[in-house]
Formats: C-alpha cells, structure tokens, sequence
C-alpha cells in the first residue's frame, strides 16, 4: 500500500546501505518509500540524511521527526557492515522494531521488523550496492543505488508485513483487545445512560397524562353534576306549570 498521507500508514519505508570506504563520507545505499509526491520526496531526504549520519555504527538508534505535521520515527541498527534503516509511526512499538539483539548477528527472520528487513533482502541489497548503479542525490555524499524489482518487492513485503504491530506483539494486542473492550464498554454505559434518560422523558410524560387525566375526570364529574341540577330544574318547572294548569282547570269548573 502507498499514500501520499504518513497517517495513513504505519509503516512508512525502509533502507539498506553502506560506506564506500573505511571514512564513511560516500555512502551507497537502497531505498524503499511508501509515501508519494512530496512527502515521499520529503521522506527520502530524510532518510538520506540518516544514512549519512549513522553509516559505520552498528548500534541500535532510533530519532524522531515530522512530517506533514505526523511525528515519525527513524530506526537504524547495523550488521555485518550494513546499515538497516525503517521508518514507522512514532508510537509504533520499538521492540517490533528491533527484536533482540542476536536476532541480527543471526543473519535469520525473526518476529521483528528490521531483523526481517535484514534476512529479506541482505543478499539481493548486498549485490546491488556492490554493482548496481547509482544515481548521487544534490548537495548529500550518499549515492542512490537503483534496486532491482525483486528486491523493492522484498523491502515492500517486509513493510507491508509489519503493517500492524500487533500481529507480532502480544502486548499490543493485549492493548488492543483492552481498547476494544473499553471501547464496547463506553458504548453500553453511553447506551444504558440514554436508555435511562429516556425512561425519565417517559415517566415525565405519564406524570403529565396523569394529570390531564384526572382533570378530565374532575371536568367530566362537575359537567355531569350540572347537568343533573339543571334536570331536577326542569322537571320542577314542569311540575309547577302542570299543577298551576290543574288548579286554574279545577276552579274554572267549579
């Protein structure tokens, strides 16, 4: 995989090279990077620079950079009078990247990255920055040696292979089990929180029909009671007209 984004990946290139001579001030070396367009190039240069810099010793280094507002870190450790170079995401663990030490006096892959950069491709490397032909970079003593396909497809393989970390760590896939369980844990807190929040709106909501009920139900008695009152006042006018008409009918004929 290639982006022209260093937060997409997190691994990000690698290099192999070595001194021309015993002074260390020609360096030939091969290079592998994953980013495109200008932070490709902005990568390249600064692998370059680490090259120089480090070319001649073996020991473990790592340093940190940026680019494109990405920290990164540059790993280089030696062996057998070639520097191996990879460049990762600065939080990607370092003891992926290195290994144990006997891992690369070993000359064998083991579950670690630059040890499997070394076995990949110390002797398609090796024969290239011995014979293949270079290209100088501007204003730098390292000289580019232009790696055959097989070997570019080895440094990508290794790259691409330790793409996540965790397939060679248990503690980062320890860490990474736990942050998938705290993250499914937050989310049934942040479920049970809305659930709750929502049993509170329906609670608010029966208090409120509730009330309206026993409103209704109070309007409802009074309305019926009226109606009553104005019936026994009907029927007590009906009354007196009928026993007015009995009495006038009564004295009428008598």
């Amino acid at each position: 995989a290639r982006s022209d984004s260093p937060s997409v990946l997190n691994v990000h290139g690698c290099a192999v090279g070595r001194a021309l001579d015993s002074t260390g001030k020609t360096v030939v070396a091969g290079f592998h990077t994953r980013l495109t367009g200008s932070t490709g190039s902005n990568l390249l240069a600064v692998m370059e620079r680490g090259m120089k810099d480090r070319i001649g010793q073996m020991d473990r280094h790592t340093e940190e950079f940026t680019i494109a507002g990405v920290p990164l870190t540059m790993h280089s450790v030696g062996s057998h009078q070639l520097l191996y170079m990879v460049i990762t995401r600065a939080e990607y663990p370092h003891r992926v990247v290195f290994g144990r030490a006997a891992e690369m006096e070993a000359g064998f892959a083991m579950s670690s990255l630059l040890p499997q950069l070394a076995s990949e491709t110390s002797d398609q490397v090796s024969l290239s920055l011995a014979q293949g032909p270079t290209t100088p970079s501007s204003g730098s003593s390292v000289r580019r040696v232009v790696l055959p396909s097989r070997a570019v497809q080895a440094m990508e393989r290794v790259c691409a292979g330790f793409e996540s970390p965790r397939n060679y760590d248990t503690i980062t896939d320890v860490q990474a089990q736990v942050d998938d369980v705290t993250g499914l844990m937050r989310d049934n807190v942040n479920q049970i929180l809305h659930n709750s929040e929502q049993l509170s709106i329906l609670s608010d909501k029966a208090d409120v029909a509730n009330s309206q009920a026993g409103y209704f139900s109070k309007a409802a008695r009074e309305a019926r009671q009226h109606a009553q009152c104005q019936e026994y006042k009907m029927r007590a006018v009906i009354a007196g007209v009928v026993l007015v008409g009995v009495w006038i009918l009564y004295s009428w004929i008598f």
